[in-house]
């Protein structure tokens, strides 16, 4: 197993991320909403490594779950969430604070339209 393998395509690796987040084997509708993503590409993703004998499946009644069971494989997808994760979180302060902004700059432009509506209306 090549480590590029498991993370690349982006889909593969945010499926392996979001199962080895999970101490308990998770659906297939789990793992797409976990990792934010749409079906088809988890279903491929999933088939993937399956066939490639890295992630295993346990049926329950009629619902199927999966779980990541090669060892060398949590070992490459934890060290790439151990860099990736500060780098992710940067991102998402920084979009944060842009969303931050811009909320304050719209208060302040509706503070402003509300006061100058008002004005006319004093007796």
């Amino acid at each position: 197993m090549d480590a590029e393998e498991l993370i690349s395509p982006r889909t593969r690796f945010k499926v392996l991320r979001t199962l080895n987040y999970s101490e308990t084997p998770i659906s297939l509708h789990e793992i797409a909403d976990r990792a934010e993503l749409v079906i088809g590409p988890v279903q491929t993703a999933v088939s993937w490594l399956l066939e490639a004998k890295i992630i295993s499946v346990k049926k329950l009644g009629n619902r199927t779950y999966f779980q990541i069971k090669d060892r060398s494989a949590i070992e490459i997808v934890s060290n790439v969430q151990d860099i990736l994760g500060p780098l992710e979180l940067k991102v998402r302060a920084k979009q944060y604070q842009n969303r931050a902004k811009n909320l304050f700059d719209d208060i302040g432009d509706r503070t402003g339209m509300i006061k100058k509506a008002r004005s006319p209306l004093k007796l």
